[in-house]
């Protein structure tokens, strides 16, 4: 993997609204890659940031937003 960016967790769900919508998941969408997701948490209304309905758990949340930034890759690799 080759990171191309950096943002932080609320400005990847701002981009994901605008850019990228297919990382929100959508559990009403009959296609199951639509029903998963990266952009798990919704910042659109102020923080403590709301977890959208998805393979997490509220058990997950201190660990998801642990960190500061999320990783943007556009180039992977593969290793020989």
């Amino acid at each position: 993997m080759q990171v191309t960016d950096k943002k932080t967790m609320r400005e990847y769900d701002d981009y994901c609204r605008t850019y990228s919508p297919d990382k929100i998941p959508d559990w009403q969408n009959r296609d199951y890659r639509r029903r998963v997701g990266d952009c798990i948490y919704d910042y659109s209304h102020g923080e403590p940031p709301k977890m959208r309905w998805g393979v997490h758990e509220e058990q997950n949340r201190k660990r998801d937003l642990g960190g500061v930034y999320v990783l943007i890759q556009t180039t992977f690799t593969t290793g020989s």
